[in-house]
């Protein structure tokens, strides 16, 4: 397993002002996921782009099955991905064709090795973390089917921007014209309304819609995994 093709953006560094503590204990388990390409043959019934720019009522969707068909992994991409896994000793605990993820686990010291990084604890103020430095990488033979493993670092990754005033808040015409224009967010961050432009989310009505709230602000136990669930209710409380 000396050939290895590193997986694009998969890179890690160190995050500036974290300390490295240390390898991370090989005999402890970690558990990835394995994300993998979506079947390259299937093609969609219709011409998705050209229906999200119709209004929702006069557009078709796809059927859970058709959505499957089209978006999901194929039968083989997943068998490649759990042959590689029994070659290192890693456990296949979870596979969602439809997602195209295979959930794997062993210890640190196997998964390291099958994705050719070596896990490291970290700290950052007082929130401990695993995390790796370099490249993620794969047999030549995954290379075109693997898109991403998550799970090798789990470092928090989501804070709050917004901020709900006090009931007893004051604000003046100067602040309210400030307020309309809110400072620059960093990189892939956006506010709620930038988000709405960016999938046409009626502005005066959200009648008929479904709204989700992912949140991802989990903080890492003593063993560097994240808690259940994976976010601070209190967080989305504030």
């Amino acid at each position: 397993m000396s050939e290895r093709v590193e997986l694009p953006d998969s890179a890690r560094t160190v995050r500036e002002g974290a300390q490295n503590q240390g390898a991370f204990e090989g005999g402890l388990q970690v558990s990835v996921t394995v994300y993998v390409r979506r079947n390259p043959d299937a093609k969609p019934p219709f011409d998705v782009a050209e229906e999200a720019r119709k209004p929702p009522g006069e557009r078709r969707y796809l059927t859970a099955d058709e959505a499957r068909e089209v978006y999901g992994a194929t039968t083989a991409d997943i068998d490649a991905v759990r042959a590689f896994a029994a070659s290192l000793g890693l456990d296949v605990v979870g596979v969602n064709p439809a997602a195209r993820s295979i959930k794997l686990s062993g210890t640190a010291d196997a998964v390291g090795r099958a994705f050719g990084v070596k896990l490291n604890r970290y700290s950052h103020g007082n929130v401990p973390y695993r995390s790796y430095e370099g490249p993620v990488s794969v047999p030549p033979e995954l290379a075109s089917v693997v898109e991403a493993v998550i799970g090798l670092d789990n470092r928090p990754l989501g804070r709050k921007h917004l901020r709900r005033a006090p009931t007893d808040f004051a604000i003046s015409v100067e602040d309210l014209a400030a307020e309309a224009k809110p400072p620059a967010l960093p990189a892939n961050n956006y506010y709620p309304p930038q988000v709405a432009a960016l999938y046409d989310f009626p502005s005066q009505s959200a009648s008929g819609e479904t709204v989700a709230v992912l949140a991802f602000n989990g903080m890492p136990n003593d063993q560097g995994d994240p808690q259940p669930g994976g976010y601070q209710p209190a967080v989305l409380q504030s």
